[in-house]
């Protein structure tokens, strides 16, 4: 939707920012893990939004952005982004296509990826400081970034050997990536002709699902027939947000195995703007089957935020 160092991860060619599941997305994460939340983590996220709804709250973190946010101007937004410069980055971590695990002491994660910003948000919520945030900051982006991270093209990114611009080869090789390595910053320069593929993923594939843009029916039309229990994560909620990354991982893997590449195109400095794909054996059928992909990612990522929201420690008078 970057420990190389943060420096390295500034260097990489990276086509544009990585936007998450678009607004419909996060609500119905949102909209799923509203009725499965238990009566201290109701009573404490009342109490931090007030007035405003978990689903409302969901979309809070792209709304700020500059310079498309429907709230980047308001003076709550540019205070924020002025304190918090580079929240853009907060949104995802990209591993090379292939990675099957989120590893805290690679050289791609950063401090302030996707898995640390969940669990900086968590420690906020807990009473404890992370980069400044309030609690009601801290709660938005969670319920965000939970989104985020079980959005596959938020979790990985693909690197190019682009020597022959006609034929972009994908590296599998990792040790052959370095700071130079053009990449397409979670698919945001795959153009699949009708527009990019990390878009395809955000929010094309969430509409094939059911045709809705209500959160509330989508939430239930995935839910159908599902358990709860079915979903939760085993082990210690610091690690949860680590094992839902490295999910999402394995997830892209399938999302690349249908992507045939074509002409890469540069801007004037050289620096990778589009490669033009192919989805196999056509688009609509890799539509039809990513879109089951999807509904699962969608339902584990409101399965998995009522969970935490269930697990945190709050430091709040609920």
């Amino acid at each position: 939707m970057k420990k190389l160092i943060l420096s390295l991860i500034v260097s990489f060619v990276v086509a544009g920012p990585a936007f998450p599941f678009a607004a419909e997305g996060h609500k119905t994460v949102a909209a799923i893990a509203e009725p499965l939340l238990n009566d201290t983590a109701k009573h404490a996220v009342a109490s931090i939004l007030d007035s405003e709804s978990l689903i409302d709250a969901s979309v809070y973190a792209d709304e700020i952005k500059t310079p498309f946010g429907s709230l980047c101007k308001t003076d709550e937004a540019k205070a924020f982004n002025h304190a918090h410069g580079d929240n853009k980055k907060w949104h995802y971590v990209n591993f090379p296509v292939g990675s099957k695990r989120y590893s805290p002491g690679s050289r791609f994660a950063y401090p302030h990826d996707v898995v640390n910003m969940i669990n900086g948000c968590v420690t906020v919520l807990e009473g404890g400081e992370f980069e400044g945030l309030t609690q009601k900051e801290a709660l938005r982006f969670l319920v965000h970034l939970i989104g985020d991270v079980h959005q596959p093209l938020h979790t990985v990114a693909g690197y190019y050997d682009v020597s022959d611009p006609q034929h972009p080869k994908l590296i599998t090789n990792f040790a052959a990536i370095t700071s130079d390595t053009p990449s397409d910053g979670g698919g945001n320069a795959l153009d699949y002709g009708p527009g990019e593929l990390h878009a395809c993923w955000d929010k094309v594939l969430v509409s094939d699902i059911f045709a809705t843009n209500d959160p509330v029916a989508l939430a239930a039309n995935i839910m159908v027939g599902v358990s709860a229990d079915s979903y939760r994560t085993a082990g210690k909620p610091p690690s949860w947000a680590a094992k839902w990354a490295s999910d999402s991982m394995k997830q892209a893997i399938g999302a690349y195995a249908d992507v045939e590449f074509g002409m890469a195109t540069f801007d004037q400095h050289g620096d990778l703007t589009k490669i033009d794909v192919a989805l196999k054996p056509s688009t609509a059928a890799y539509r039809a089957k990513n879109a089951q992909v999807v509904k699962e990612q969608l339902r584990k990522g409101g399965i998995h935020l009522a969970q935490l929201l269930n697990a945190i420690q709050w430091d709040v008078n609920p």
